[in-house]
């Protein structure tokens, strides 16, 4: 990886996934289009399967920072098969937005939960909650 790369030491790229039913509506995960790109440039694997959304809910769009964090609990886990290709790496966890830090702050209690060494995180944007 050069130098001058954002994020040195990655090993490897998650998105943050959608439900499966939502990304059918949708037709594509965000996340995981922006986490294709991130890792096109800096030549690192990305694992679109890994981290699973078991839990399909209401947009989070109009929550209050408490109703994100609270609908967001327990949603996300580990696909168990696969398991073995983030243990001890350090990863990038890729959102399009932050807005409270709820979908995020959860799936990286998954992920440290899984015996990852080291946790990185990026979005596209940031959106002060009103």
């Amino acid at each position: 990886m050069p130098p001058h790369a954002p994020y040195p030491a990655i090993d490897c790229i998650l998105p943050v996934p959608l439900h499966p039913r939502k990304e059918r509506q949708r037709g594509y995960n965000q996340s995981e289009r922006i986490a294709q790109g991130i890792a096109q440039v800096l030549h690192v694997p990305l694992y679109t399967d890994i981290l699973i959304r078991t839990k399909s809910g209401q947009s989070q769009t109009r929550k209050s920072r408490f109703q994100r964090y609270h609908t967001i609990q327990n949603v996300f886990d580990i696909n168990f098969q696969k398991v073995e290709q983030i243990a001890n790496k350090h990863v990038l966890l890729v959102d399009d937005v932050i807005t409270s830090g709820s979908t995020l702050e959860a799936c990286g209690n998954t992920l440290w939960e899984n015996q990852i060494k080291a946790l990185s995180l990026t979005a596209v944007a940031y959106s002060k909650q009103s």
